[in-house]
């Protein structure tokens, strides 16, 4: 009689295991998929953040942002540049611990993460930016 119990439980966890690694898998994959690489502006950046839909618009994209590097920064190690808009919003891009050698009216690409961005007062923050 025990061992029927122990063989039953043992089917019963092994059947659990196979559907929570068959979810995990599943899961995985179909939030992969809508994982794109969008093209997008300083300025629609910006605006997009400034009229609370940056979100809703760019959260589930790797941006590859082209500007004009309007300003070099340090905040604390971390290098930070702004792109130049039309807006009245700025876009800076977070380049974390590196040393970079970009000056003002130079031409950039980045690559960053929407889903990391932080909105600021009058700003989007693109964290941990990676120049092309």
């Amino acid at each position: 009689m025990n061992q029927s119990k122990f063989i039953k439980s043992a089917i019963v966890i092994l059947l659990l295991l196979i559907v929570a690694g068959g979810c995990y898998y599943w899961g995985w994959r179909s939030a992969l998929n809508g994982l794109t690489i969008k093209m997008a502006t300083p300025t629609q950046i910006a605006q997009a953040m400034k009229n609370d839909n940056f979100y809703s618009t760019y959260n589930e994209n790797t941006l590859r942002v082209p500007g004009v590097v309007t300003s070099v920064s340090q905040r604390g190690r971390d290098a930070v540049i702004g792109l130049g808009t039309d807006s009245s919003f700025k876009t800076l891009c977070n380049l974390g611990h590196v040393t970079t050698n970009l000056h003002n009216g130079e031409t950039v690409t980045v690559l960053a993460e929407a889903a990391t961005a932080e909105r600021q007062t009058q700003a989007v923050m693109l964290i941990n930016c990676i120049e092309l």
